[in-house]
């Protein structure tokens, strides 16, 4: 597969969760790339920006602010200026993720923003 985008080209990438109560989070971030790495598909972005975000409840209806996951809410915003691998077609399709990375218990968010070890 040929990559789409070369290193400074930006795109919005889609993540998606489900959470506990069976509610979903999508979110959706610009991405810059930073690195094409052609023999394993995917790209390392940096996220640059939050572009939007809801919670939907179990019926597919959308959460009211007050409603929402404010602990959650505050780890996506971290995720802003994180480095993350995303595959190609990250540009094309939501990616779901795990419920560990985004409470942290996974570092798909953090793994690449850590110098390298010795």
């Amino acid at each position: 597969m040929t990559p789409q985008f070369s290193v400074d080209d930006t795109f919005d990438v889609q993540f998606v969760w489900r959470l506990p109560d069976d509610d979903y989070m999508r979110v959706v971030f610009a991405a810059r790339v930073v690195e094409v790495h052609t023999h394993e598909q995917r790209y390392l972005v940096v996220l640059t920006a939050l572009r939007g975000g809801v919670q939907e409840a179990p019926d597919g209806s959308y959460r009211p602010q007050a409603e929402m996951s404010r602990p959650l809410w505050a780890r996506v915003f971290s995720f802003v200026d994180s480095r993350v691998l995303v595959a190609y077609e990250a540009a094309s399709q939501p990616l779901y993720m795990r419920y560990a990375t985004l409470i942290g218990e996974h570092t798909y968010f953090t793994r690449h923003n850590l110098p390298p070890s010795d």
